[in-house]
């Protein structure tokens, strides 16, 4: 998660932060539907919401939704090592291999 200013948070308790710029989740065979659909419906009703990151943990491949002026996400998937990807709500750009460093898969 990333949040830009000061973190609010839904009550005393202060583990559950209400106001993120950027969430990221690492996919998994067993919770990738999850995430792509019920998780993501809730997460787009967060206002300051501006970016959620799926990064897959089985193959090199990371997705970046942004949402748009018109309120609709528009997803990029990069999957090539030497693509550059970017999250325009930090101004940062990498290669895709520089989040894969020292990543291991398993060979079914």
């Amino acid at each position: 998660m990333v949040i830009c200013g000061e973190p609010s948070f839904v009550d005393r308790e202060f583990d559950t932060i209400i106001n993120p710029t950027i969430l990221f989740k690492i996919l998994f065979s067993s919770t990738e539907v999850y995430d792509r659909t019920i998780k993501f419906d809730f997460y787009k009703n967060i206002p300051s919401l501006q970016q959620y990151v799926l990064i897959d943990s089985q193959k090199i491949m990371i997705e970046v939704f942004t949402i748009q002026n018109d309120h609709t996400w528009l997803s990029e998937k990069f999957t090539n090592p030497e693509e550059e990807w970017q999250l325009s709500s930090l101004n940062y750009k990498g290669f895709v291999s520089q989040l894969y460093t020292g990543v291991v898969f398993k060979r079914s």
